[in-house]
């Protein structure tokens, strides 16, 4: 049975992705994002409530294939960015079931899973 209200996504998920952000942004190629980093990713994503009361049920997330929320990060660690995390196959396998999303993490020695545009404060973020 799929949860309406999907615990996968959740407060551990979200700091082991804010550790692994800095990480990478720590060995990422390009000087400038060398000296970003991270200091949190909500749990609490976008929704408008009135329209969307199961915006994390595994339906919707699937219907729409990513999870949208915020972050803080950049070179001061507090420009709030708005947040986009595309869940792959693996992921969407462990969000239907409620499981951890932590192990659909790509590594933070990789820089391709992560898409960042410092200018308009977005990030994409691609799941395993």
């Amino acid at each position: 049975m799929t949860p309406s209200f999907n615990s996968s996504f959740n407060e551990d998920f979200c700091r082991k992705l804010e550790y692994t952000l800095c990480t990478l942004f720590a060995n990422c190629e390009d000087e400038e994002l060398r000296r970003f980093w991270c200091d949190g990713i909500s749990w609490a994503p976008y929704y408008n409530e009135d329209v969307n009361r199961d915006y994390l049920s595994y339906e919707k997330v699937k219907e729409r294939g990513f999870i949208e929320t915020s972050g803080r990060m950049g070179i001061s660690g507090q420009d709030r960015y708005e947040v986009k995390i595309v869940l792959g196959t693996k992921a969407l396998k462990h969000y239907q079931k409620g499981d951890s999303l932590i192990p659909c993490l790509p590594s933070s020695e990789d820089q391709d899973w992560i898409e960042i545009d410092p200018e308009n404060y977005t990030i994409e973020i691609q799941l395993l």
